[in-house]
Formats: C-alpha cells, sequence, structure tokens
C-alpha cells in the first residue's frame, strides 16, 4: 500500500473536542476572553504536545 506522506514515519494523533471537554461550553464563543478551561485541561494538551503527538482540536 503507498502512503501519500511518502516513505516517511506515521506519527499518532490526538483529537480534541473543544466545548465540554477542553473548554466550559458557553454556546458560540467568538470572544477569546471568554473562554474558560476546563480543570486540568491545559496540562492535558501540554502534556500531548510535548509527547510529540499530532493534534487537532
Amino acid at each position: 500500500m503507498s502512503s501519500a506522506s511518502g516513505d516517511r514515519p506515521r506519527r499518532p494523533a490526538v483529537f480534541f473536542d473543544r466545548d465540554g471537554v477542553l473548554n466550559q461550553d458557553i454556546g458560540y464563543l467568538f470572544e477569546s476572553h471568554r473562554l474558560v478551561w476546563i480543570e486540568g485541561a491545559r496540562e492535558a494538551v501540554k502534556a500531548v504536545n510535548d509527547m510529540g503527538y499530532l493534534r487537532s482540536s
């Protein structure tokens, strides 16, 4: 099977949902100053970044 990325090794990825998982769901959020992180969410995102995972939100 051929890969679109050629011979580069694959990296694991993490997909985070935002509302209700990383931050409090307050409806449509369009002002960054209204974002309220859920306890431990920032640390979880940092841990994933530090492990070298690809990520998407």
